[in-house]
């Protein structure tokens, strides 16, 4: 609020308020407070006359909405002094609120004295309705939000408690198929077709039930990692030497060109896995006489690892949301992919969890895939504790469950 020397002469004030939609107004100060003069635009905010006003002093502060009266009397120097505009809204007499952006300046004598105060309210309701509406709008957004996090919170707590709790019936049960098929040769044909089929089953349960339980433990930031030097390209041998009797089986080439000594940071079980999946869809899914075709090299400070298989291919408008979990893909890829779901989800955390970065490069349906990864190389001089290390890769139907479960 500008504090001025002299009064504005009042018919000045009624040239000015006469001729636009503001309310114009001077607020006597000195003798019985009141208004001098108001707008014929006070119609347009209180619904009531301005003989109304004149008539009742006090009725100004009844028309303001309650929580701005004592704004409105500050305003009119009638308490603590208030500097620069100020919104204040009425209450119309047809039930309507109004928002109005007031602006004054005080009128002193000549000796000092606080004489008026004059002042012009302009309406602004439509733009403070849609602040109103903005900050509405961003509460709710936010208690959204809010709920859809608690809700994710709670599912994720739900999945990862069930994956925990099936992984001590997972693995007895694996236990009593492994004494099952020890006795394959004394079983009658049928019952040994029967272990071999439940034995199958148990596994792709057991890895979907470790895929959610790593996938949620992901999500949450707490999947435990035990990181040493690794030799990737010993990971790389060793699950393609898992995979290689299947494939020949299968009338599948397998063709690799592995560099040495590439040493990166990790924890191997969990590399293991994301070379597993990668692998696995390669190999599972090119069909008879195809190709498999892994490569690893050493570009700068970064190890570059190259899955390509001769398989069915990738629609070129699934590769974005390949990695997603449950992405909606193409039925194709679908039955295509092993763990579309959330295994690939998972082998782009794990890789990620590494410093690295994995997609994947397809002309297209029936042209292939090949998916890339790339991890950063260790340091130079970095020692790898051979000792630690398994001998090989186990078979995804051998592996045990994780004993974190």
């Amino acid at each position: 609020m500008q504090s001025r020397p002299s009064a504005q002469p009042r018919s000045t004030l009624r040239v000015v308020g006469s001729q636009g939609r503001d309310l114009v107004y001077r607020w006597r100060a000195a003798g019985p407070p009141g208004f001098d003069y108001l707008s014929p635009a006070i119609v347009e905010f209180s619904g009531q006359e301005a003989a109304d006003f004149y008539a009742d002093p006090e009725l100004v502060f009844r028309v303001v909405h309650p929580e701005d009266a004592p704004l409105l009397r500050s305003l009119l120097g009638l308490s603590v002094p208030v500097s620069g505009p100020a919104v204040v809204r009425w209450q119309h007499k047809d039930g309507r609120t109004m928002w109005s952006e007031v602006n004054q300046s005080a009128v002193f004598s000549a000796n000092g004295d606080l004489v008026a105060v004059e002042g012009i309210a302009r309406d602004v309701t439509d733009r403070e309705r849609d602040r109103e509406t903005e900050r509405r709008t961003e509460t709710q957004r936010r208690r959204e939000g809010d709920r859809l996090r608690e809700n994710e919170a709670f599912q994720t707590k739900v999945v990862h408690t069930a994956a925990r709790e099936l992984g001590s019936p997972l693995t007895a049960m694996g236990v009593q198929v492994h004494l099952l098929r020890q006795r394959a040769g004394v079983m009658p044909q049928e019952a040994t077709h029967a272990v071999d089929v439940l034995a199958r089953n148990l596994d792709r349960l057991t890895d979907l039930v470790r895929n959610i339980l790593d996938v949620t433990q992901l999500r949450r930031g707490v999947l435990p990692m035990r990181r040493q030097p690794v030799e990737i390209d010993r990971v790389i041998a060793e699950t393609l030497a898992s995979f290689r009797e299947d494939a020949t089986r299968r009338g599948i080439t397998i063709e690799s060109a592995i560099a040495e000594d590439l040493v990166v940071v990790g924890d191997v079980s969990r590399l293991t896995r994301a070379f597993f999946h990668l692998v696995g869809n390669a190999v599972k899914f090119t069909p008879a006489d195809g190709h498999v075709t892994v490569q690893a090299s050493r570009r700068g400070d970064t190890v570059v690892v190259r899955i390509k298989d001769t398989g069915p291919g990738i629609r070129l408008e699934d590769v974005p949301h390949l990695f997603q979990p449950f992405a909606p893909l193409d039925q194709a890829v679908q039955s295509s992919l092993a763990g579309a779901g959330v295994g690939l989800y998972l082998t782009r955390g794990l890789v990620e969890e590494h410093g690295g970065r994995v997609w994947v490069e397809s002309a297209g349906a029936g042209q292939g895939s090949t998916f890339v990864v790339t991890l950063p190389l260790a340091p130079a001089g970095t020692l790898v504790h051979r000792e630690a290390r398994p001998e090989a890769a186990p078979a995804p139907e051998d592996r045990p469950l994780d004993p974190a479960f």
